[in-house]
């Protein structure tokens, strides 16, 4: 039974590398956009149209279709399935693809060879940089190609990094009992999660501060109109009344001091990634001195954290992992554990009183993504913390 397993894990194994080259290959044909959908096409004569050989273009569509993934409904004759169908109509799911196929593949296959390197810790000296003998980080190819920035960012998406899964944990929520409070969500890309939440709950107000650079993030379709009583802010359309927008960069003093609860969704907490953990420590600390003259609110915290070995399902855990080696592999940083974060929060400095303190986590159910819930706790009042509002 055991050589039976083993056998079959290294078919899979082997199946699953020629689907991989067999993708990359109709990614660069152009194929999945020039077959139809819904209707079957010559092989030859997508060949034509597609510059590349009818023998390889039958042979790799036979070889997918063993996937479900394209298929021969005659001999001769090419058809898409919904699995490809899909491909073929979202270009996030091709730039993902090309992007595991041209860069993760190359540069997990080197992630041996830095072995010679020793315990480096250096964005210059990953598996990435020896897969494509350049001292170049991974990070600096992004800001100058955009090109490859925009299939990163397919690739993080396509494998958990959504803001859907955000959405989902916050409305796990109580959010009832709040009334018509100030909610902040600091450090957003977009109003997305405000707009979810206000049509929930259309009681309460929120503010949604995005970062200089993002600033633009939001939806500018919408009708944008000064508010007078709030000094750069300006609000949404009558759609969403109880939406204002304004700009804020991570690690600033906080300017709304009355807010019942406060979202923060924090960049990378990579031990690697010095700078982004300095930017939490000191956003952590910019609240931590607004619920020190207002404990009543809360903080939450999102972040991407990965799950204890056995602590979610499978397919879930593994998709974690997938995204911790791609960072280590192209940056040499890696997914950060719990432990990460509570350091973060010790590392706050204590003011007054008193100091943050982690009340609950909330984890999305198919990913990275944890909520902290904290709260300002004195220090000489230690005991337990509610675990919602």
């Amino acid at each position: 039974m055991l050589l039976c397993d083993s056998l079959s894990f290294f078919q899979q194994l082997a199946w699953h590398v020629q689907l991989l080259a067999c993708l990359q290959w109709l990614g660069r044909s152009q194929v999945l956009i020039c077959l139809p959908l819904g209707s079957s096409f010559s092989v030859r004569d997508l060949a034509q149209l597609c510059g590349v050989s009818e023998t390889t273009l039958s042979r790799v569509v036979r070889l997918t279709a063993t996937a479900g993934f394209l298929q021969e409904p005659q001999p001769g004759q090419i058809m898409h399935t919904p699995l490809s169908g899909a491909f073929g109509g979202q270009p996030s799911l091709r730039d993902a693809t090309l992007f595991l196929s041209n860069r993760i593949t190359p540069s997990a296959l080197q992630m041996a060879s830095t072995l010679h390197l020793g315990r480096t810790e250096s964005a210059a000296e990953s598996a990435y940089n020896l897969a494509f003998a350049t001292s170049r980080t991974f990070r600096d190819a992004c800001r100058v190609t955009p090109k490859l920035h925009r299939q990163w960012i397919a690739y993080l998406r396509n494998t958990g990094d959504s803001d859907d899964s955000i959405t989902e944990v916050l409305t796990r929520l109580d959010w009832a009992h709040l009334g018509r409070s100030c909610i902040v969500e600091s450090g957003a890309r977009s109003t997305t999660r405000a707009r979810v939440l206000s049509k929930l709950y259309p009681a309460l107000r929120f503010v949604v501060q995005l970062s200089g650079p993002d600033q633009d993030a939001h939806d500018t379709r919408a009708s944008l109109t000064p508010v007078p009583s709030i000094p750069g802010i300006i609000q949404l359309d009558e759609n969403y009344p109880h939406i204002s927008v304004q700009t804020r960069n991570l690690g600033l003093a906080q300017p709304v001091l009355d807010a019942a609860v406060y979202i923060l969704h924090l960049p990378s907490l990579s031990v690697a990634n010095s700078p982004s953990r300095s930017i939490v420590v000191k956003e952590l600390q910019a609240h931590m001195d607004v619920l020190s003259s207002n404990p009543s609110a809360v903080l939450i915290a999102t972040a991407r954290v990965l799950p204890p070995p056995g602590s979610v399902h499978r397919e879930v855990e593994a998709m974690c992992r997938v995204r911790d080696f791609t960072l280590m592999q192209l940056t040499n940083e890696h997914e950060p554990e719990v432990a990460d974060f509570d350091d973060l929060v010790n590392a706050v400095e204590a003011g007054g009183a008193g100091r943050l303190v982690v009340a609950d986590k909330l984890r999305a159910r198919n990913n990275l993504l944890v909520a902290f819930v904290l709260k300002y706790q004195e220090v000489s009042a230690p005991g337990a913390l509610p675990s919602s509002f």
